[in-house]
């Protein structure tokens, strides 16, 4: 980055020699101290002495901020998006849709250089307001790739998230559907949709599992996961691996379900590149298209915003918890990449242990105060 001083009241003298007296001679400040970014813009500043002017191209050669360009939010947000190039397509149209709607209403315009921690205090909190602890802490990470990002390319000297306080992400525990609510779900839902509830609450799969299911997957008793639907070109399923190694499985549904799946495709036929579940115009049922659906019929289960077909995959792991299966087989039929996952999101469902304890204390009494 380099930079010089330029002397406003003095112009060159048509005959050489030295600098004479300008049009602007004793107007404003007489020194403009000028640096020229990478990108061949410049930054300048105007100052009254020529050792100030001197200072200012000085810090402004190590502290980039200085004569960092203002870039708003939003355009540095959409620009983040489309570089994390590491993401599947669904996990970056997800993140865009999170800064679309959580933090643009609120910083759109916002130039990156004016966002300070207070300012972001505020949003966090009037978000925790309408949004679940999880979805806030979710949004914050993009908000904090954002403007780490930001901070690395000169843009802003700080990065001013640090400090600010998120609502506790403890607060909130999965509350699985009843079997009600399931069989609700089954009566109400589009004949064509309803096998997919079926098999999404007796296997556990992610959504996008179940929509990236082919019957080449599928045996008389179970299914193979070995990918799922990551988007949809031209019509056409586009499938990638599942979320961990962890995904790829096999899940035992019994031969009852399966029947349930044949019966299925004697009815509507097979969906492009031989899929179980699509739309009734046959189109590979995508993020947007599941969530559409899901929104139309939560309110017959008494559902709440932000809720997807992910409360099936809750679902089946509260009946295998009441089962008694231990949290490695949970796991390993959830596809979890360890237990810690599984312990995390359902540690809650697992049924205490205090009865047991007072029987142990209580037959460790018996044994002290034998004679």
């Amino acid at each position: 980055m380099s930079g010089h001083v330029r002397d406003l009241w003095t112009i060159r003298s048509p005959n050489g020699g030295r600098r004479i007296h300008g049009p602007r001679w004793g107007k404003g400040k007489r020194w403009q101290a000028v640096v020229i970014r990478p990108d061949g813009s410049r930054a300048t500043s105007t100052h009254e002495t020529r050792r100030a002017a001197d200072l200012w191209v000085a810090r402004a050669q190590t502290e980039r901020q200085l004569v960092a360009p203002r870039v708003a939010f939003d355009a540095a947000a959409d620009e983040w998006v489309r570089a994390q190039h590491q993401m599947r397509p669904q996990s970056r149209d997800a993140a865009q849709s999170k800064i679309d709607r959580m933090l643009k209403p609120a910083l759109a315009g916002v130039a990156l250089g004016d966002i300070t921690r207070p300012m972001l205090q505020a949003v966090a909190n009037d978000l925790a307001a309408s949004y679940s602890p999880a979805s806030v802490r979710v949004a914050w990470s993009h908000l904090r790739g954002i403007l780490t990002t930001a901070h690395m390319d000169g843009l802003i000297d700080s990065i001013p998230t640090v400090g600010v306080k998120l609502p506790r992400a403890s607060e909130e525990r999965i509350i699985p559907l009843t079997d009600e609510q399931v069989r609700t779900l089954l009566r109400v839902m589009p004949d064509r949709v309803q096998s997919m509830v079926l098999l999404g609450a007796t296997s556990g799969l992610r959504p996008g599992e179940l929509a990236g299911l082919t019957w080449d997957r599928i045996t008389d008793t179970s299914v193979r996961v070995d990918r799922q639907l990551l988007a949809v070109d031209a019509g056409s399923p586009v499938f990638g691996p599942p979320k961990s190694k962890a995904g790829f499985r096999t899940v035992g549904v019994g031969p009852d379900v399966i029947a349930r799946l044949v019966a299925h495709r004697e009815r509507y036929g097979e969906g492009p590149a031989g899929l179980v579940f699509v739309s009734p115009r046959g189109r590979p049922m995508d993020r947007a298209l599941r969530q559409d659906v899901w929104a139309r019929y939560r309110h017959e289960i008494g559902g709440q915003r932000g809720q997807s077909w992910h409360q099936l995959r809750h679902y089946h792991a509260s009946k295998l918890i009441a089962a008694g299966m231990s949290v490695v087989a949970v796991a390993a039929r959830l596809g979890h990449r360890d237990v810690t996952e599984t312990l995390s999101t359902y540690a809650h469902l697992w049924p205490g242990d205090e009865a047991s304890m007072e029987t142990v204390a209580a037959s460790i009494a018996g044994i002290l105060s034998a004679r």
